[in-house]
């Protein structure tokens, strides 16, 4: 309980990954050991203990008590959850031997550890092997690979990334000023579309921001740079089409880059510094950055956080992060070395992953966020402009997405807000201004529509059950009924076909619509003595021998439904055969 207590007060949030994984891990191993011991406490209960002995020692223990308590209480709820499944997860397994990748997959799909399964399988005389390194197997298998920056991989060809290693460490113009719009520089090499520079305002891709695009001119003539990347400190620079290396080799070039594109990648990478700084405020200090994409169209954070956020703490967060661009601070950019940054800041400046380097490029907005960070930013927050939420959803276990955009960008999406609203709007007959009362009105009408919908559906019930009580045949001690819908009412049909099975035990009802003279839906149902002498679904794999592919179908023994390559009444004449052949076999 004191390591939960530990893991959890250091703001890892379980999941189904890495060091989320094993919090998760040591949690179910806490619990399977309450449930083992038959004790009624919660286990919430004993890691506040160790919170309260503990908080002194590790302060981070008191700030975050109510995540800690949350969380176990959450993984709790699950593990529970889990235990009532036991019994209907465990029988289905008893007529067979489960390997290590089967236990495996019954931990992680459902959570049941492999004691239990032991346990359960024994009453039905099935014995299961364990092995004593089970949970070092699992965790194996969870683990997530290393976030260090200096293991990213390049996106440039080998030959490429080879070839550019024999240049010296290219300038970096934009880190020097990431204002700067146009420059000159010499060309060092050239390799077919690739090309290297003494120094760029170029901007490489790297910690979710695109490399830029722009163009090289030389003698006045433009040559498109359609990406920019980076292999260790050389910085390549890819052109639209490959050009001879005697036209541009050891010249001096005229660099522009797309600015427009560049400056919304600025204003959305420094949003995305103060949208973190954000959720960590509301959301709380475990909240860890999980990954990141900066375009000039918007930007993304995924972030790990145990639940998906409601609305009101969303417009919490949205609210949050404006009032910082408002407040026009400062964008620092430092240049520390690591123990002198790691102090001052923690080890929260590694939200991007870690860089290898023994001084690291800092990216302050003072009192708010300080993260490592390669990007280019803007310098000050009110540069932003404004950040709009546009989407959040959860993406994995632990890992919440949040998508939102900034600068005009904001602009643009109520733009198109604003053209979905009005295409709504001539819809229905008004316009944008009146568009709130037509739907109120729309839906009143609506709700009136379906209650009348609703009535005239059950008083079609009643006639036509009265008419069909009289349409069975008896076919040896069945009442078959064959039945094509004179409506296209998927709903109110298949309430009909269940009714008309619940009220006669031996019924077998065969529906049948036609769609075209070659197409046709069936959907059988039986009554409860008439699904003690045949089976539905055995119906449809007998018609699936017979036509092969032609149809395709599945259900229950009582109740299956299909579609059939045949005419209704090739069908009706194939399950009229069958029912008899059925009947005989019993």
């Amino acid at each position: 309980t004191k390591t939960i207590a530990l893991m959890l007060g250091d703001g890892i949030v379980p999941s189904n990954t890495g060091e989320g994984y094993l919090a998760r891990l040591v949690i179910r191993r806490c619990l399977r050991r309450l449930h083992m011991l038959k004790a009624e406490v919660p286990l919430s209960e004993l890691v506040l203990m160790q919170v309260k002995y503990w908080f002194y020692d590790y302060p981070s223990l008191a700030r975050n008590r109510e995540y800690i308590a949350r969380i176990v209480e959450l993984e709790e709820k699950r593990y529970r959850s889990t235990l009532t499944r036991v019994s209907s997860t465990v029988p289905r397994l008893k007529r067979k031997t489960l390997n290590i990748d089967e236990l495996v997959e019954l931990y992680d799909s459902h959570g049941i550890p492999p004691e239990i399964i032991k346990e359960e399988l024994r009453k039905y005389g099935v014995e299961v092997i364990v092995p004593p390194n089970f949970y070092e197997i699992v965790a194996s298998r969870h683990a997530k690979p290393s976030s260090l920056k200096d293991l990213e991989k390049t996106k440039l060809p080998k030959d490429v990334a080879r070839w550019a290693t024999q240049f010296p460490e290219t300038r970096r113009l934009f880190h020097e000023d990431p204002y700067v719009r146009r420059f000159k520089a010499k060309v060092l090499g050239v390799h077919g579309r690739y090309v290297v520079l003494d120094k760029t305002a170029f901007y490489p891709e790297g910690g979710g921001q695109l490399g830029d695009s722009g163009y090289i001119i030389v003698d006045n003539i433009k040559y498109r740079v359609v990406d920019t990347q980076k292999t260790g400190n050389v910085i390549v620079h890819i052109l639209e089409h490959e050009v001879n290396d005697e036209i541009l080799l050891n010249k001096t070039v005229e660099g522009i880059i797309d600015w427009q594109k560049r400056y919304r990648r600025m204003r959305h990478h420094t949003a995305t510094h103060i949208f973190l700084g954000a959720l960590r405020k509301v959301l709380g200090e475990h909240v860890w950055q999980a990954g990141a994409e900066k375009t000039e169209h918007k930007a993304r954070l995924d972030v790990t956080h145990y639940e998906l956020p409601s609305k009101d703490t969303i417009d919490q967060i949205e609210k949050l992060a404006n009032t910082v661009i408002d407040e026009a601070r400062p964008v620092r950019i430092l240049y520390l070395p690591r123990n002198e940054a790691e102090k001052l800041y923690g080890f929260t400046l590694f939200q991007g992953g870690v860089p290898l380097e023994p001084t690291l490029r800092v990216v302050e907005i003072p009192g708010w966020d300080a993260e490592a960070c390669f990007g280019t930013h803007v310098r000050n927050t009110c540069e932003v402009g404004a950040i709009k939420i546009v989407n959040v959803e959860k993406i994995a276990d632990g890992v919440i997405r949040f998508e939102y955009v900034a600068g005009p960008v904001t602009s643009e999406y109520a733009s198109g807000l604003e053209s979905k609203l009005d295409n709504i709007a001539t819809k229905f007959g008004g316009s944008r201004q009146d568009i709130e009362l037509r739907v109120s009105s729309w839906f009143e009408q609506f709700n009136t529509l379906r209650e009348l919908v609703r009535k005239y559906r059950e008083l079609w019930l009643k006639n036509e059950l009265e008419l069909l009580k009289n349409k069975f045949v008896r076919i040896d001690s069945l009442e078959v009924l064959y039945y094509a819908p004179p409506v296209e009412d998927q709903e109110v049909i298949r309430r009909l076909i269940q009714l008309l099975a619940r009220d006669r035990p031996n019924a077998v009802v065969l529906v049948l619509t036609p769609l075209s003279k070659d197409q046709t839906l069936f959907e059988i149902s039986l009554g409860r003595e008439a699904s003690r002498i045949i089976n539905a679904k055995n119906i449809i794999k007998d018609l699936a021998r017979i036509f092969g592919n032609k149809v395709k179908g599945g259900g229950k023994k009582d109740h299956a439904m299909g579609r059939a390559a045949l005419s209704s009444v090739e069908l009706r004449k194939a399950l009229d055969s069958i029912l008899r052949n059925m009947l005989k076999q019993n």
